[in-house]
C-alpha cells in the first residue's frame, strides 16, 4: 500500500520571503504544499505551478478565510495536516511614546491572536496526523531592540504561548517547534505597521532615523530563505520539539541573551541600530529665535519645516535627499581624522577657550562663556591665558601634527579621499577655519606647527566652492 503523502500549510508566501523559500523548500521534499498568502498573485509563478503545490488565499484576520482554508485542505488531503507552519507577521517600528494603540493592537492580532486561530481552526487535522505545529516568532522577542517595543511584545507574547501550546500538545500527539529567527535575506519587501511621529515627540529629531531601522536590520551576508528554510525542514523531520535559533547570527544572539550582562547586551544592540547616538547626534527641532535674545543656534531649515542644527545630522538629511554626488559618511578615513583632531583640540584648548569670546560671541554670550568657562577651568579665562601663552601652545603642537598631516597626505590628493570630496574634508575644512577666524596670529602659528602650510591652504581653497557663505 503506498504511503501518505505528507502535507504542510504555510502562511505568508510572497515571493522572495521566509513563507516562500519553506514553501519552496517542502516542495522539492515531495510535501503538498498549501501555499497561502492574502494576495495570492504575490505568490511566485515557478511555485504556484509546482505540481504538489496548492495556492490558497488565506486571510490569517478573518475566521471565514480561515475556516474555508481548512475545508480546502480536508478535501485535498482526507482531513489530515502534518505540518502547520504560523509564518504570517507585521513589524512595527516607532518609540513606546508615539504608537498608536490601535495600530499595536492590529500588531498583535497578526503575530500572537492569528497563530492561535490557525491553532484552534487546524487542531483536528493535525492531531489525526499526530503532526507538527511550527510558530515563526522571533529572537527579538529576547532581545530589546530600540524603537521596537510593540513588535518585540507581541513576538515574546507568542513565544510564551507557543512553548505552553507544546506542553498542552505533547498528549493529542502533536509537536510544537518555535523559530527565535534572527536576520534572514530578503527580496520581498517586509510588512511594517505604518507609525507617524508627530512634531510634538520627543523623537521627532529622528524620525528619519526611525524610518530607515528596516535597512539596518538588514545584515550584510544574511542567510538566504532558502538556507533558513532547509534548516526548519531538518528539525520538522527529525522530531524536534521546543523553540530553536535560526538566521543569520542566531546561535550568538542565543549565547549573548543567556550568558551577557545587560549592559553588554545593550552595547551589541546599539551596534545593530545605533538610537542613542542618533538621539544625541541630533538636535532638539525649534523653531529659529525669535524671542528678542540676541543670540541662537544656526540651523537648516528642510523642505518638510523641520530645522536641523547638528552638522552630521544635515550630512545624512543631504545625502538622503541628494544621493549623487555623494558626502561618503562614514568612510574609513573619517573616525581616525576625528580623532586626530581631538588631540590637536586638547593642546589647543588655552587658544580657543580665551580667543572664541573675543572673535565669535555676542555680548551676553560672552558673559554666559566667561562665566562657565570659568567655573570649569577654577580660573578666570585671563589668568588661563596667561598661565599657557601662545607660543608655548604652538611648540606643544607641533610634533602632535604628524598623524593628521599623515591622514590628510595618504591619498595624495586634493581632498582626503583623493580627488573626491567627501564629509571628511568638511570636518577638517570646518576646523581649520574655526582657527582662521581666530585671527592672523592663531592662523599662522597653527600653519607654522603643523609643518605643511601649503597642505592645509590648498585644502581651504580646495573646498572654496563650499564655504561661500549661503551657498
Amino acid at each position: 500500500m503506498a504511503s501518505r503523502r505528507k502535507s504542510v500549510l504555510i502562511t505568508g508566501c510572497s515571493a522572495g520571503g521566509i513563507g516562500a523559500g519553506l514553501a519552496e523548500g517542502f516542495c522539492e521534499k515531495g510535501y503538498h504544499v498549501f501555499a497561502t498568502a492574502r494576495t495570492t498573485s504575490k505568490i511566485s509563478q515557478g511555485l504556484a505551478n509546482a505540481s504538489n503545490v496548492t495556492v490558497l488565499e488565506l486571510d490569517v484576520l478573518k475566521s471565514e478565510s480561515i475556516a474555508a482554508a481548512v475545508e480546502s485542505v480536508k478535501q485535498k488531503t482526507g482531513g489530515t495536516l502534518d505540518v502547520l507552519i504560523n509564518n504570517s507577521g507585521q513589524a512595527a517600528i516607532a518609540p513606546a511614546l508615539d504608537v498608536s494603540i490601535e495600530e499595536g493592537k492590529k500588531v498583535f492580532d497578526l503575530n500572537f491572536w492569528a497563530p492561535l486561530a490557525m491553532l484552534q481552526a487546524f487542531s483536528p487535522l493535525l492531531i489525526e496526523a499526530k503532526g507538527c505545529l511550527v510558530n515563526n516568532a522571533s529572537c527579538s522577542a529576547y532581545l530589546p531592540m530600540a524603537l521596537m517595543s510593540v513588535y518585540n511584545g507581541s513576538k515574546a507574547a507568542l513565544i510564551s504561548a507557543s512553548d505552553t501550546w507544546r506542553r498542552e500538545l505533547k498528549p493529542l500527539g502533536v509537536r510544537t517547534i518555535t523559530l527565535a529567527t534572527s536576520s534572514v535575506g530578503s527580496s520581498s519587501t517586509p510588512t511594517v505597521s505604518e507609525v507617524k511621529i508627530p512634531e510634538t515627540s520627543h523623537y521627532y529629531g529622528i524620525k528619519d532615523f526611525v524610518e530607515g531601522v528596516p535597512n539596518l536590520l538588514r545584515q550584510p551576508g544574511a542567510i538566504a530563505p532558502r538556507q533558513y528554510a532547509a534548516r526548519v525542514i531538518r528539525e520538522v523531520e527529525k522530531g524536534t520539539s521546543g523553540t530553536i535559533w535560526v538566521g543569520t547570527s542566531a546561535e550568538m544572539g542565543k549565547f549573548g541573551y543567556y550568558c551577557f550582562p545587560q549592559s553588554v547586551m545593550d552595547v551589541l544592540l546599539e551596534s545593530v541600530v545605533p538610537f542613542n547616538k542618533a538621539m544625541a547626534q541630533t538636535a532638539k527641532n525649534v523653531a529659529p529665535n525669535n524671542n528678542g535674545h540676541k543670540f541662537s543656534s544656526p540651523a537648516l531649515k528642510l523642505p518638510d519645516g523641520k530645522y536641523l542644527m547638528d552638522s552630521y545630522v544635515i550630512a545624512e538629511a543631504i545625502e538622503r535627499s541628494h544621493p549623487a554626488p555623494s558626502l561618503h559618511l562614514g568612510n574609513p578615513l573619517q573616525q581616525p581624522l576625528l580623532d586626530a583632531l581631538d588631540k590637536l583640540d586638547v593642546i589647543l584648548e588655552p587658544v580657543y577657550k580665551t580667543r572664541v569670546p573675543k572673535v565669535y560671541l555676542s555680548e551676553i554670550s560672552k558673559e554666559y562663556f566667561h562665566k562657565t568657562r570659568s567655573e570649569r577651568l577654577g580660573m578666570s579665562l585671563e589668568q588661563f591665558e596667561k598661565e599657557n601663552p601662545q607660543s608655548l601652545v604652538f611648540k606643544k603642537l607641533a610634533p602632535m601634527f604628524r598623524g593628521l598631516n599623515e591622514l590628510v597626505e595618504k591619498n595624495q590628493g586634493s581632498f582626503i579621499l583623493g580627488e573626491e570630496v567627501s564629509y571628511a574634508d568638511f570636518i577638517l575644512g570646518g576646523w581649520l577655519l574655526f582657527y582662521k577666524g581666530m585671527g592672523d596670529d592663531v592662523w599662522n602659528g597653527l600653519l607654522e606647527s603643523s609643518g605643511e602650510r601649503k597642505l592645509y591652504e590648498g585644502i581651504l581653497q580646495a573646498l572654496s566652492p563650499w564655504t561661500i557663505r549661503d551657498n
